[in-house]
């Protein structure tokens, strides 16, 4: 039986990242807006892209 495929890692989960997103996103409770700076850690960005797409993701500069 073949392995399933593997998703490639995005980005370092553990790695703190400034983000902007490209369009209003919600993670759980939480709503980010382009024009908020955000800082987040690689996992949030990874489910980010996971739910909208990785154009969802304006810029992601690691700290």
């Amino acid at each position: 039986m073949a392995k399933a495929p593997t998703k490639p890692e995005l980005y370092d989960e553990d790695a703190e990242y400034t983000l902007r997103v490209a369009w209003p996103v919600r993670v759980g409770p939480f709503k980010y807006l382009p024009r908020d700076e955000i800082i987040a850690k690689g996992r949030m960005i990874n489910r980010i892209i996971e739910q909208e797409g990785a154009d969802a993701i304006r810029n992601a500069d690691k700290r």
